[in-house]
This record gives C-alpha cells, structure tokens and sequence, in this order.
C-alpha cells in the first residue's frame, strides 16, 4: 500500500503506516511486537475520529504546507499528527501499509525501546496539548490523554478486578 494514497482525499493532512518486527522470540522480545499490534488495533480506533495521537516516526507523512519545526528533543511521531488536526485536517492510518523493520532481540531491548519512546512522548506533550486546545479540537485533546496518560493508570481498575476475582473466588 502507498504512504501517499490517503493525501487523495485533501481533508487528509498526515497518513501512517504500521511497523512489522521480525522478531518474536521465547525470552519476551515477542512482547515488543504484541505491544505493537494492539498499538495498531487501538490507532485503527483512533483514526476514525480523525486523529492518532502518536504515529510511527519511521512510517509517516504529512502535507508539507503544514509542517511546523518543533524543539529537537520532541517526537515527530506525537507533534505531526497534532499539528495537522489543529490546522483542522484528518491524520489517517493504514494498517496495510507497512515498514519491516527489525525489533528488539531480547526482553531487555524491548523494555528499554519502550521507555524510549515513553519518555520522549512525554516531552513532547505538553507543545501537543497547546496546540490541539489552543484550536479547540476538544475530541483530539482526549484522545491524547487518554492514548498518552490515561492508560497508564489502566493497572488500578485491572488490579481492583483482579483482587474482587480472587475474593469472589475464596467465598
């Protein structure tokens, strides 16, 4: 599939593909790419709306007439995407256009990879959220608080289920 096919449609201001790993071993680097696969399910979501508030850096696109320097530090991957939605454009995503690149080989890697992108989506959100709530595109601000904050805290209701589970299951 082509990067480019969704720029047919003009309200179409960035357009993401998805990354494949070649990597899926026993010792927990096979983590990586399931992470990476419910990643796309939930950008699939996301992209009906719209907006995907963090696209794959290595597999992106955008309208260069809405392209916007931003501090060197920050990821492209999170400040594309929110740039086009608040200019007032759609960000599409194709799970059929895909980039093979190699994964993390071990658990560590993966993990380490991980805190990576973490970290430096971290940076870069508080220039999104500016941008996305000085245009007012209230949806999009959800979006990216919940993709980049809110499910963090995902751990507190799945420990509460999983505790009222096990004190059902002592009854």
């Amino acid at each position: 599939q082509s990067l480019l096919a969704p720029f047919n449609d003009p309200l179409v201001g960035c357009s993401a593909g998805r990354l494949a790993y070649a990597h899926r071993r026993a010792d927990g680097a096979g983590l990586h790419d399931t992470f990476r696969s419910i990643e796309d399910l939930v950008r699939s979501s996301e992209a009906a709306f719209g907006y995907v508030p963090s696209v794959s850096g290595a597999l992106h696109a955008m309208r260069r007439d809405l392209y916007r320097s931003a501090r060197a530090d920050a990821t492209r991957d999170l400040l594309d995407p929110a740039q086009v939605v608040a200019l007032g454009r759609r960000v599409a995503f194709d799970p059929d256009c895909v980039a093979d690149e190699i994964g993390p080989t071990t658990a560590a890697e993966s993990i380490r990879s991980r805190a990576r992108m973490t970290l430096r989506g971290l940076t870069a959100l508080p220039t999104a959220l500016v941008m996305l709530t000085g245009a007012g595109r209230w949806v999009a601000v959800w979006q990216l608080v919940s993709h980049k904050l809110l499910r963090w805290l995902l751990w507190i209701p799945a420990g509460l289920a999983w505790l009222s589970h096990f004190a059902i299951a002592l009854v």
